[in-house]
């Protein structure tokens, strides 16, 4: 099923830019990649709204650990951790807003399509698969950077505050 070529490249070069998104974090952990993309319209449509709706929770995921930084109730981190730390979150919520659009423009076209077209063509499955492929990133990285926030800060007494944030920066 065709997208319209002009509108794709658009959003694609937007999405990518010339090399890819760059991770914002340097992350290098792990990470479960997306299931592949089923090829038929009605099936790739619902993986596709539920990376849309995975977007949006990572994103609110990121702003309430940057609240949860920012508010600075049980523990002072240093400006510089924490201006990396907002730049990065910044960073990331900015490319999921890419993301998002991207994949609506996809679900929006696909849907327009009539009912002959019954499966979707490979670069779409490709470029959504990208789009899934980064939401999986980001939210390893939320996950880590939570996990990393409660067990330091949370559950950890503060005496270990500043071996901890010697770790980190």
């Amino acid at each position: 099923m065709p997208v319209d070529l002009a509108n794709k490249m658009t959003l694609m070069i937007t999405l990518r830019g010339p090399s890819g998104f760059q991770c914002a974090w340097g992350f290098k952990g792990r990470f479960e990649e997306p299931a592949p993309l089923p090829l038929c319209k009605e099936a790739f449509l619902l993986v596709i709204a539920e990376g849309i709706d995975s977007a949006d929770l990572i994103r609110a995921g990121f702003q309430a650990y940057q609240q949860a930084l920012n508010s600075n109730k049980t523990q002072g981190f240093s400006p510089r951790f924490l201006a990396s730390e907002n730049v990065s979150i910044a960073v990331t919520q900015h490319q999921l807003d890419k993301i998002k659009i991207y994949l609506e423009a996809i679900r929006e076209e696909i849907g327009r399509s009539s009912c002959a077209d019954t499966f979707v063509d490979d670069e779409t499955v490709h470029d959504a698969m990208y789009c899934l492929s980064w939401i999986a990133r980001c939210r390893a990285i939320l996950v880590h950077s939570h996990v990393y926030y409660k067990v330091n800060y949370t559950l950890v007494g503060s005496e270990n505050k500043d071996i901890t944030m010697a770790s980190k920066s």
